[in-house]
């Protein structure tokens, strides 16, 4: 996690063809939206890597890029013929497949993505085996300011801002007033209604986190309003720290 807190941009980061993962030709029937796409066969698959702005649903309107990265997704698949690879963990707790979608030539479909500034990297274990790549693939877009990089695009949420509709993927800013351990994790609370949940696993290799600290951290935001822990006096938001990846120091003028 140390090294993943400076997010630098790493000019031509590649991520090539994983070896030792089981991969298979498959044939793309549709494009759902920037991270996920139909097989042939009927099976959904949600691309392992990249979390894409969300399309209108539900009656909340699109996010922004959201169009953009869909229509990217289908343009990349000029062929609908392409490699899906799976890491470690197969499925979600949706059922939809998980994995990576190359080329037929090798070329990572999420990486296109990301440094197009079309998503946001996400790195969720088991599935690693790309993580660092698609970080870099991503870096080089932040460098450039592309896509939900650009100014005033997708700006990161301040935390003493938050409110209880504030849920789902989120990019945040905060300073840490408290940290705390229990139930095999450590507790960040920042300054507002939110807490994260760093199990101990990512907590021990990370660089030191204490109050008073400004930090930048990605991922589902999820209410828990109205509970027992609320009514014992715990903040009302929580936010799982997955990896490492997913927390970072801002630094000072960067998007």
């Amino acid at each position: 996690m140390g090294a993943l807190l400076a997010l630098s941009a790493f000019p031509g980061a590649a991520c090539p063809l994983p070896e030792g993962l089981e991969r298979e030709s498959v044939q793309v029937a549709g494009v759902h939206d920037g991270d996920s796409v139909r097989l042939a066969d009927g099976r959904r698959v949600r691309l392992i890597g990249i979390n894409a702005p969300e399309l209108a649903r539900e009656g909340r309107p699109a996010e922004p890029l959201a169009k953009a990265a869909r229509e990217e997704l289908k343009k990349q698949l000029v062929e609908s013929e392409v490699l899906l690879v799976q890491d470690q963990e197969r499925h979600d707790h949706y059922g939809r497949t998980l994995g990576h979608l190359f080329t037929l030539e090798g070329k990572s479909l999420e990486a296109a993505l990301l440094r197009q500034g079309l998503g946001f990297h996400i790195a969720i274990p088991p599935n690693m085996t790309l993580a660092s790549c698609l970080s870099e693939a991503e870096g080089e877009a932040r460098a450039a300011s592309l896509g939900v990089w650009a100014e005033n695009q997708w700006p990161a949420l301040e935390a003493s801002g938050l409110t209880l509709q504030d849920t789902g993927f989120q990019r945040i800013r905060g300073t840490i007033t408290d940290v705390s351990r229990g139930g095999g994790s450590v507790w960040l609370e920042l300054d507002g209604p939110l807490v994260l949940k760093v199990p101990d696993s990512v907590w021990s290799s990370s660089p030191v986190l204490a109050p008073g600290q400004r930090i930048e951290v990605r991922g589902w935001v999820t209410s828990r309003a109205g509970s027992r822990a609320v009514r014992r006096g715990f903040k009302p938001l929580v936010l799982s720290v997955p990896s490492g990846f997913a927390i970072e120091r801002p630094a000072a003028g960067r998007p």
